[in-house]
């Protein structure tokens, strides 16, 4: 998408705004984008807006615009449009109920940890979103080849809590708008599991295999091919399923500090919905979780999942439903067991994504079109594998795989 499409959609958007708040003139720059290649779905471009109230007061706004890279041919392969589809529905009817329900019932500290969406449209053809740019705000990006601190982890966890609180009662209170949300967000994971991703995921798990072996790890190394195909994972029809993120892997995630030195955590904010779906709670927990934690960190398994549920029974309550009713403890623990393992798929993707070297890397579109045979160093391997392997001994000794 060009600057003079861009400028086109923010002059469209902004003329839109002028009609329901009074602005005298307004001016927009377009200063930076994220770099993207064909590994990529879509732009990011960076804008500021500058306006003018009827008043002469000054108003600035630094917003995000994604809009969907369709000019590529296997972004029809993978259903590129679809996922932007996905999340522009979720930021134009799902945050808004949301919002509205929460409002309604008056909760404590409610759900918001979102960037605000002020343009979600098909525009000629092209998805577009423009955002509020939350670096602007002060939130930060998390390093997703270093494991995410408990901090962090806590604070996602509880937060998840929330989110996952608000599909339960609306289960329960009004299960009408439910039933819309779960038949019109569409089942992207499903979408993205294709076989040319399942063939590059295998050769690296036989790899993750050998140095497994190498190291002694044998209960390791005989669960690494036990784990499922990431089709195989998706089940949307639990009757405790709820509204998920969908990918909560490290870069989905800003934080925002109390100081410069970060050395107290205030805020999260949720970012790309893309992968949003009805599923079990456990697939935001698992996803987040084994892609995120530190093998120290494993030790701290069960006091997440604690965490995670007192917040949602907390929030449960405020909402006016039962927490024992809607989805009881031993039901989580259940859930783990069941789906427990779809994190454990992820994880191996993400864990690849972030922690592989520049010459492990390759393009998306050459590796669906089938250029190349996909092989990996074993340094970049072994790198893998000392984030990967304490996460499958955790799967284990809690019997997910």
């Amino acid at each position: 998408m060009n600057n003079f499409r861009k400028l086109v959609v923010l002059t469209k958007w902004l003329n839109s705004v002028s009609k329901k708040r009074a602005f005298k003139n307004h001016t927009e720059r377009i200063f930076g984008g994220v770099k993207s290649s064909d590994k990529d779905l879509g732009d990011i471009t960076f804008v500021n807006l500058n306006r003018k109230t009827e008043g002469n007061k000054d108003q600035k706004h630094s917003c995000v615009m994604k809009s969907c890279k369709s000019d590529l041919p296997w972004t029809k392969i993978i259903g590129t449009k679809t996922m932007y589809q996905n999340e522009i529905y979720f930021y134009q009817k799902v945050l808004p109920t949301f919002a509205q329900f929460q409002e309604k019932k008056s909760v404590r500290e409610p759900f918001y940890h979102f960037p605000e969406c002020y343009y979600a449209k098909i525009y000629e053809g092209i998805e577009v979103m423009i955002l509020k740019n939350m670096r602007k705000e002060g939130y930060l990006m998390h390093n997703g080849a270093c494991p995410m601190s408990e901090e962090s982890i806590r604070k996602i966890v509880q937060n998840f809590g929330k989110f996952h609180a608000i599909s339960f009662a609306l289960r329960d209170q009004n299960p009408k708008i439910f039933r819309t949300f779960a038949r019109d967000l569409t089942d992207v994971t499903r979408l993205l599991a294709d076989e040319d991703d399942e063939m590059e995921e295998d050769r690296f798990l036989v790899d993750l295999y050998k140095i497994a072996k190498e190291k002694k790890l044998l209960e390791i190394s005989n669960k690494l091919f036990k784990l499922p195909n990431m089709i195989d994972t998706v089940d949307s029809t639990d009757s405790f399923a709820v509204i998920v993120h969908g990918d909560a892997e490290p870069g989905n995630f800003l934080f925002k500090y109390t100081d410069n030195e970060r050395s107290k955590l205030d805020q999260v904010c949720f970012l790309d919905f893309q992968r949003s779906r009805l599923a079990s709670p456990v697939y935001d927990l698992s996803c987040l979780l084994f892609s995120c934690m530190s093998g120290d960190d494993v030790k701290n398994f069960d006091d997440f999942n604690k965490l995670y549920y007192e917040s949602l029974s907390d929030f449960l309550r405020q909402l006016g439903s039962d927490p024992d009713k809607m989805f009881p403890f031993d039901e989580l623990e259940n859930q783990w067991k069941m789906y427990g393992k779809f994190g454990l798929r992820r994880m191996v993707t993400v864990t690849k994504n972030y922690l592989l070297d520049q010459e492990d890397v390759f393009s998306l579109g050459e590796v669906l079109e089938s250029i190349l045979e996909v092989s990996f160093s074993t340094k970049a391997v072994e790198k893998c594998g000392d984030r990967i392997f304490p996460m499958i001994k955790l799967a284990i000794d809690k019997e997910m795989i």
